[in-house]
């Protein structure tokens, strides 16, 4: 093979991302170097594949929330979870849950507020299997009341499924709101 034939194999193989084809083209010496070269790009590209289809699990899960689908929000989460919440001893559907309990506490959430509430996710910052999402909660209780919160909530997968979740939110206002019944 020709240095020019070498040149443009070279080429062809990076424009049609395929790096370990690169490698036989190399000097010997080399040839070690491009691999771990190469094995660090593609552990480093899978990352950022995870990253990002957490991210957009993040993003289907509360998509399906917002359209009432908690069947199919419910089926994002491993059966394992955990799922805490802030709140307290003041909010009943507070503290760690497992999936049945919120599961439970989320059909309370959607009686308090019977058309639903539309948590809008407003930034996602995503790193190995963790998601950090900020939302933007919008409701109208059963008796008429607005319902205006803002939400932060890490979120952990596992096998592709919600395993843990920390939730923090404005608990006084949420009190005041959702078990006074003022405001």
């Amino acid at each position: 093979m020709t240095t020019l034939d070498q040149a443009q194999a070279f080429i062809a193989a990076l424009e049609q991302d395929r790096p370990s084809a690169i490698a036989p083209l190399l000097e010997p010496h080399l040839q070690e170097q491009w691999r771990r070269l190469f094995w660090r790009r593609s552990l480093k590209r899978e990352k950022d594949m995870t990253t990002q289809t957490n991210k957009r699990l993040v993003e289907e899960f509360f998509a399906k929330v917002n359209k009432n689908d908690l069947a199919g929000a419910f089926a994002m989460i491993h059966d394992d979870v955990a799922w805490w919440s802030a709140g307290g001893e003041h909010l009943p559907f507070s503290g760690v849950k497992n999936k049945p309990e919120f599961i439970e506490a989320m059909n309370a959430v959607h009686a308090i507020f019977p058309e639903g509430l539309r948590l809008v996710p407003t930034g996602l910052i995503a790193e190995d299997d963790r998601v950090a999402v900020e939302l933007a909660g919008h409701a109208v209780t059963a008796d008429g009341r607005n319902y205006e919160n803002l939400y932060h909530s890490a979120i952990t997968f596992k096998d592709g499924k919600i395993v843990a979740v920390k939730e923090y939110h404005d608990t006084l206002y949420a009190k005041i709101v959702l078990v006074d019944g003022r405001r």
